[in-house]
């Protein structure tokens, strides 16, 4: 089995019905999505990965699929964005930031996959540890949305918990964090098996 990585989950993806909830020893497959915190080109490089906090990690990363409104990258993992790539980019460019990871909210498994020239994301899981964040929430003010809840960043925390509840955890509005070890095998190795 590999290394640990740590993977956002948001309630409203077990709560959409394309999930059970999770538990700690649970098995699974699931595909990555990743939000760039900032990103910019770099000279080809391996690609790599180092964990930062929470579900951000520090990587460099190459783009292995790009097209109008979806890119993935190879980080050491295969993760995809369904958005418009950074300007300029093209399959082969190597690119160095910070990323987010989190759970397919399904738009991989659902459709993304059949997409020409896409590659296989699915990896298997199993989850070793279960965080819930207890961080508050506090109201703020965005320009152009208004009052909007948000955690409170300087309260920021979790707690271990033994399985999701997606639908009572945090009055259902949770946020998890969840350890996952992953086999090794990739995913185009076992569509190939």
């Amino acid at each position: 089995m590999g290394e640990v990585w740590k993977i956002n989950l948001a309630s409203w993806i077990i709560q959409d019905g394309n999930y059970g909830d999770f538990a700690k020893g649970d098995e699974c497959e699931f595909a990555l999505e990743f939000w760039p915190e900032r990103l910019e080109l770099t000279e080809r490089a391996q690609p790599c990965c180092t964990w930062v906090k929470d579900c951000y990690y520090s990587v460099t990363a190459r783009i292995v699929m790009c097209q109008e409104d979806v890119w993935v990258l190879n980080f050491g993992l295969l993760a995809y964005q369904e958005s418009s790539p950074l300007k300029g980019l093209a399959i082969g460019d190597c690119v160095a930031g910070r990323i987010g990871i989190g759970i397919d909210p399904f738009f991989y498994s659902e459709r993304l996959h059949a997409l020409p020239g896409m590659p296989p994301l699915n990896y298997s899981w199993k989850i070793e540890r279960i965080l819930l964040q207890t961080a508050p929430f506090v109201e703020t003010t965005r320009p152009g949305t208004g009052k909007v809840l948000v955690r409170d960043e300087s309260n920021r925390g979790y707690r271990d918990i033994g399985k999701t509840d997606a639908w009572h955890d945090d009055g259902g509005i949770a946020e998890y964090l969840l350890e996952c070890r992953h086999n090794e095998i990739t995913p185009a190795q076992r569509t190939l098996a």
